[in-house]
């Protein structure tokens, strides 16, 4: 019997080490060292692997038992890092076309429960009021604790007009029941209008496939129905917005900023991981301030559009430290249904700042504006608490009534007002080959 064993163990080394080989020497360069086979590693998984097949208390398949090697082996790397089974290889094409059936919410894991990053905008998540933040701890009548963050959205995603109940916690309160009827989310990354005193206000929830020709649209739109006459700003809402596609955040930086500028650039460890990201066309909007607003859940291509306007003093950056996640990730399909998603470089701003882990900080920390939402918000409680009445139960409003009421945006348009009459000051100082 052991014999037995250790003839298998054996073969399992060896095979190991084979398939080893042959993926150190895939798509090598000259200028890349292959790497040498860790033979005494290899016996240790092979050891491993036959003590869980003889001892077990029960029968595991081989299959189940290499993927989660290959799961925890990426788990060393960084949280970006994954094996893509053929459910999460599709998730993944999809999330990038905007288009999916489920509630419409941009989750995450959060220790053993799912995260809400951030509702899709119109969909049954923010109609149902779940915020940036929240924690489910039940799905239906399934608990989160134990489940990995694809079984989860899996019970979540179910056939059009069925419903399900989320167990919610939030700001560590207790947990409560919000009821969804799922629905085909069809994911609008972008949504503006034209505010008081001139001031075009863009929404981006994430950066998909054609995000960068939106922004385009909506903005000529908009500045068709002012009878093109100039915005007097233009204030880009990115709180929130977990990121994206590379390429979409540089078109998206391309509105503000004029041809062959440096967006952003990539660096790995293989040579051919240095990629310089460069607009192509002059802005139309040359002159007009910009604001940014971004908050510690904006990520990724969202940091790369705010670090290219920062860097080139095309914008004032207002909010709160973003979340500093910067690193690109490579997808290498192993098969037509599975793949890897390797992070293989990290992204740089025009003046060489890694955000990767560090973030960008704002130019105007609204931390204290926060302090000042907060206390008004105590103050009515505490009046409705005097006054023996129920606190009324949030009602849905719309994109435009919640910035509307934003202090946030309220803030941001007070400095783009600023900013704007500084400009038409500077226009009228006369230069020195004027008469």
């Amino acid at each position: 019997m052991n014999n037995c064993i250790t003839k298998s163990r054996l073969r399992l080394v060896k095979k190991l080490g084979l398939a080893f080989a042959l993926a150190a020497t895939c798509g090598i360069t000259a200028s890349a060292p292959v790497s040498k086979v860790p033979y005494e590693e290899l016996r240790l998984f092979s050891d491993i692997f036959a003590s869980i097949k003889q001892n077990y208390v029960d029968e595991v398949e081989d299959s189940k038992l290499m993927e989660g090697a290959v799961h925890g082996m990426l788990k060393q790397l960084d949280p970006y890092s994954v094996y893509l089974t053929k459910r999460e290889y599709n998730e993944l094409k999809i999330g990038t076309t905007g288009k999916f059936g489920g509630l419409g919410i941009e989750v995450g894991m959060d220790g053993d429960y799912i995260r809400v990053n951030a509702p899709i905008e119109n969909t049954p998540a923010m109609r149902a009021g779940l915020q940036p933040g929240d924690l489910i701890v039940q799905i239906g009548n399934k608990q989160v604790k134990g489940m990995t963050l694809s079984e989860g959205v899996d019970l979540m995603r179910g056939e059009v007009g069925t419903k399900v109940t989320l167990m919610i916690v939030r700001d560590g309160g207790k947990p409560f029941p919000v009821e969804l009827k799922r629905a085909v989310i069809k994911r609008q990354s972008v949504k503006g209008f034209t505010l008081d005193d001139g001031i075009a206000y863009v929404r981006i929830s994430n950066f998909q496939v054609k995000t960068g020709q939106e922004v385009h649209r909506l903005l000529d739109k908009m500045q068709r129905n002012r009878h093109n006459n100039p915005f007097n700003g233009i204030l880009l809402d990115i709180r929130s917005n977990p990121g994206g596609i590379l390429n979409e955040a540089v078109d998206v930086a391309d509105v503000f900023l004029d041809a062959q500028k440096l967006v952003v650039y990539t660096q790995g460890r293989r040579p051919d991981s240095k990629i310089e990201y460069r607009t192509r066309r002059r802005t139309k909007y040359k002159g007009i301030p910009v604001v940014i607003l971004i908050d510690q859940r904006s990520a990724s291509a969202s940091e790369i559009v705010t670090g290219a306007l920062k860097d080139h003093r095309r914008a004032v950056v207002m909010g709160w430290k973003s979340f500093g996640k910067a690193s690109v990730q490579t997808v290498h399909p192993i098969d037509k249904m599975r793949a890897l998603k390797l992070t293989t470089a990290r992204y740089y701003t025009p003046s060489g700042n890694l955000i990767h882990d560090s973030g960008i900080m704002p130019d105007i920390d609204l931390t204290g504006v926060t302090k000042e939402a907060q206390a008004a918000q105590a103050a009515q409680t505490t009046t409705a608490t005097a006054a023996q009445k129920a606190p009324e139960k949030p009602k849905w409003m719309s994109l435009k009534e919640r910035v509307q009421q934003d202090v946030y945006v309220q803030r941001a348009v007070e400095e783009l007002k600023t900013m704007s009459k500084k400009a038409e000051a500077n226009k009228n100082i006369p230069t020195e080959d004027q008469p």
